[in-house]
């Protein structure tokens, strides 16, 4: 079999920590399915990545950092894997993300593992900084003011308390000028909104929209975003042609 060396796959895993099968089929591999398999497997078994700890995530690999096109492609700059109650929402999300590249609708991104290892790098007193929320997501739009997208999945509701200190935490936060929130029902969204109102959040400085995880599943490009002024796409808000994704 002709040598195969997967630095794309390798320079996605060093920001997620992880590279799931079905994220490899959709977006990275090619050819028949019996190639593809024989692909995959020849990653574990020339060791660039491993199998994740977990028996139940037998679907998913983690790079090898020691292994010399891991440090060729990547350095030092990897994030540890998943714990498996997170990898269902890393892959929705990174789905989410390798969509909005793929259509041209985002060109950049970093994940949150990514983030906060850069903010361990740069933060001499992280253990303190480690428990700001960080985006699960940050993305560059290719529209002329070059927006910076912040995403946030949010699959299960947390405590009121903690969306407070999410909001305080993006009031300040000067990455990013938008923050979307995905959710999956509006029970979710209303306490964002509480949150909001309790925090005295500046939408008016940092706008935050919603959208539903439904919609996102399908096509994150041109899924509905209810901001407090306009319902809009982040398609819309690229400033690409429609047909960009059809």
């Amino acid at each position: 079999m002709k040598r195969y060396e997967p630095e794309l796959e390798i320079k996605f895993a060093a920001k997620s920590g992880f590279l799931s099968k079905d994220l490899w089929n959709d977006f990275f591999a090619s050819g028949s399915v019996s190639w593809k398999n024989k692909l995959w497997a020849s990653f574990v078994k020339e060791k660039i990545f491993f199998p994740h700890y977990a028996k139940v995530a037998s679907h998913v690999l983690v790079p090898n950092k020691r292994h010399s096109l891991v440090q060729k492609v990547v350095g030092d700059g990897l994030v540890s894997a998943p714990f498996v109650s997170q990898l269902d929402h890393d892959e929705r999300l990174a789905r989410m993300v390798l969509t909005l590249l793929k259509d041209g609708i985002a060109t950049n991104y970093r994940l949150e593992p990514e983030l906060k290892r850069l903010s361990a790098g740069v933060q001499r007193h992280y253990e303190s900084q480690q428990k700001d929320k960080l985006p699960d997501a940050l993305i560059l739009l290719p529209d002329e003011k070059k927006t910076r997208i912040a995403i946030e999945l949010e699959l299960t509701k947390k405590d009121p308390k903690r969306y407070r200190k999410i909001m305080n935490t993006y009031a300040s936060f000067r990455r990013a000028d938008k923050v979307i929130f995905v959710v999956r029902n509006d029970r979710i969204s209303q306490t964002i909104r509480q949150a909001m109102r309790d925090t005295y959040y500046p939408h008016w400085t940092k706008p935050v929209g919603f959208g539903r995880l439904e919609d996102w599943t399908q096509n994150p490009g041109t899924a509905r975003i209810v901001f407090d002024d306009k319902v809009t796409s982040l398609l819309e808000m690229a400033k690409l042609p429609t047909e960009k994704t059809a």
